[in-house]
């Protein structure tokens, strides 16, 4: 039962974060996109977790000091945390780190940078509590800037996560951040967000039953009905294989210690059944028939392994193992142990 409460919970956070980031691009008067050029914008604090995504956009006011250029909207931002994120005295921290805000640019696999896309703060504390706070907006530069409430300032850990509402091709993507020495964080690496598909799919059938979806040889196994699908359609969903001799490896992986096959899906669904969504690599590596191998599962939106183990939103964790078929083409998921969600999964030989 609590497995079923709990994947219940996370389709509608997905749900909940969907429909936030699409109120985003459509309320340009309550819109915390930057300016062409600037670097200020403001991020209020979430409501108590790690679970949760921000349900309210922050009140608006500029600063005034520079117009928008192309139609880009002015910072807004409320005034009295506007005031706190520009404190000339950053806080001190017994542990941790002092974080008062996050920045960095976002763009497509090719680089090109991607204006409208919500990049959502997840703040993880000393003191064991977490929250995500409300998303900000890239502007058309790709850039972004989110700030940290004064009361969240002595972190333990961070992650971003990027969504594009208005655009469900492209891969959501969830990136750890690295502290360094806290204060103004800079990202210097883009976050590429990346347009999955075409894939080819069985057509909709008995929605009980197995359809399967292919990209680029990747093989995803999905029954509809045991997916929290709500208001995506099964054709909706997109598989991308990535690249990495191509574009490189994406945030959260280890570039020295990278996985042997990684694919990506759009838009990010939860299962609610072990084996609602069973994953096929190509066997690249000529593992023999039978070999076992590591599986691995970006954490997204709440995502929790079927044991109940919570995957922090940017953790590349591992989350069981797949095996190469008995004629030794495929790297298969194991019966009872599918995706738990379609964020993005890999697998590395052991």
């Amino acid at each position: 039962m609590g497995a079923i409460v709990s994947r219940l919970l996370t389709a509608l956070i997905l749900l909940l974060l969907l429909l936030v980031a699409s109120a985003c691009d459509k309320a340009a008067t309550n819109d915390n996109t930057l300016p062409d050029g600037d670097t200020d914008a403001a991020s209020s604090d979430g409501d108590s977790d790690h679970e949760s995504a921000a349900t309210d956009e922050d009140d608006a006011s500029s600063d005034g000091d520079d117009a928008p250029e192309d139609g880009d909207e002015e910072i807004e931002a409320d005034a009295a945390e506007e005031d706190d994120a520009v404190e000339s005295t950053p806080p001190t921290c017994e542990a941790g780190a002092a974080v008062q805000s996050v920045s960095g640019l976002v763009s497509d696999e090719n680089g090109a940078p991607l204006k409208g896309v919500s990049a959502l703060l997840c703040v993880y504390n000393i003191d064991g509590s977490s929250a995500c706070l409300s998303p900000v907006r890239s502007n058309t530069a790709g850039q972004y800037i989110a700030y940290v409430p004064e009361a969240r300032r002595c972190v333990d850990h961070l992650a971003l996560r990027f969504l594009k509402s208005d655009d469900l091709d492209l891969a959501p993507l969830a990136c750890p951040v690295a502290l360094g020495l806290g204060g103004e964080i800079v990202i210097e690496e883009p976050a590429r967000l990346a347009k999955a598909g075409p894939t080819a799919r069985d057509p909709l059938g008995d929605p009980t039953a197995a359809h399967r979806l292919t990209a680029n040889g990747v093989e995803l196994s999905l029954v509809p009905e045991k997916m929290a699908l709500y208001d995506i359609a099964y054709e909706d969903i997109d598989l991308l294989v990535w690249d990495a001799a191509r574009y490189g490896w994406p945030c959260f992986v280890d570039s020295a210690d990278p996985p042997d096959g990684l694919v990506a899906f759009a838009p990010e669904v939860a299962a609610d059944d072990p084996d609602a969504a069973h994953l096929a690599f190509p066997n690249t590596a000529g593992l023999d028939a039978g070999t076992l191998a590591d599986l691995y599962l970006l954490g997204g939106v709440s995502t929790y392994t079927w044991d109940e183990t919570h995957i922090e939103e940017g953790q590349w964790a591992r989350i069981g193992e797949a095996r190469v078929s008995d004629d030794g083409l495929r790297i298969e998921t194991l019966v009872g142990q599918g995706l738990p969600a379609l964020t993005w999964a890999g697998w590395k030989r052991r």
